[in-house]
C-alpha cells in the first residue's frame, strides 16, 4: 500500500506503509533523491502520556523487531536512517560503480545524509499535527486525501504545475514526485511549458515567492501564466 507520511507524497520511490498490532510502520521513506537515502519509521500506537518528554530514537536496526522488548513509556517513535556510502569498488559480493551517485562520496558527505534525515524528520514531526488537524486521526483517511490517489490514465489533456522555489510549506520534492507519478500513468514528462496539440505532457514551472505571496502579490503567478499563454 502506498500512503503519505506528513504531508509528501512519494510516487516510484514510494514508502510502503503498514500496522502491525503494537505499531504503524512506513519503510523506505525518501529523505533525498539517491536510492540509499531512505528512512524507516516505526509509530508505536502506544504513544506518551505527556508530550513533552516523548523521544524519537535514529538508529540503523531492523525495526520490526524493536517492539518485541519492552517499549519505554516516553518513545514516541523509531527511526532506521540510510545514507550514502564510500566508493569499494573491489567489494567481492556488491562493488560499487562509479556511476552510482548512492556510493560514491566521501567525508563529511555521509554527515550531511545523517544532517538532512534529521532536518527532514523535524520537520514532518512539526507538520503532523497541521495534518491530523485537517484529516483525523484516522491515517489511511491522508491517503486518500493526496493528489496522486486519483487516477488520470483516461485524461487526454496536459498537466502544468506550478511550484515556487522559496514556499516556506510545500517542498519541491512534492511537485517532482507528483511529476514522476504522472509519468508512471502514461504522461511524458517535457522540459517547458505544454503547447500545441501534443496530449498527455507534464511539465513544471519554477517560480520565487513565499506560500501565501502567490495569491497575495500575483506577481510570480503572472509570470507563470504568461510563460504558458506565450506558447499558444
Amino acid at each position: 500500500m502506498t500512503t503519505t507520511l506528513s504531508g509528501h507524497l512519494f510516487s516510484s520511490r514510494s514508502a510502503e506503509y503498514h500496522e502491525s498490532a503494537h505499531a504503524r510502520y512506513w519503510t523506505g521513506v525518501p529523505y533525498e533523491r539517491t536510492r540509499l537515502n531512505l528512512l524507516d519509521i516505526c509509530v508505536p500506537k502506544r504513544q506518551p502520556e505527556n508530550p513533552q518528554q516523548a523521544i524519537w530514537l535514529v538508529l540503523n536496526a531492523a525495526l520490526d523487531m524493536i517492539l518485541e522488548a519492552d517499549q519505554p513509556y516516553n518513545v514516541a517513535g523509531f527511526v532506521s536512517l540510510d545514507y550514502r556510502l564510500s566508493p569499494y569498488p573491489s567489494h567481492p559480493t556488491s562493488p560499487s560503480s562509479p556511476g552510482d551517485d548512492s556510493r560514491n562520496v566521501q567525508h563529511p558527505e555521509h554527515l550531511n545524509d545523517i544532517l538532512a534525515a534529521l532536518f527532514f524528520l523535524g520537520a514532518n514531526t512539526a507538520y503532523r499535527e497541521f495534518v491530523t488537524a485537517a484529516f483525523g486521526e484516522d491515517e489511511k483517511i491522508w491517503a486518500t486525501a493526496s493528489q496522486l490517489c486519483c487516477r488520470l490514465q483516461k485524461w487526454q489533456g496536459n498537466v502544468l504545475l506550478i511550484q515556487s522555489v522559496s514556499d516556506e510549506l510545500v517542498d519541491m520534492q512534492q511537485t517532482d514526485l507528483m511529476v514522476d507519478k504522472l509519468v508512471m500513468q502514461g504522461f511524458t514528462k517535457t522540459t517547458t511549458t505544454v503547447a500545441g496539440n501534443e496530449s498527455k505532457q507534464v511539465s513544471k514551472i519554477v517560480i520565487d515567492c513565499l506560500h501565501d505571496e502567490v495569491w497575495e502579490k500575483g506577481v510570480e503567478l503572472a509570470k507563470a501564466i504568461r510563460a504558458v499563454t506565450a506558447q499558444k
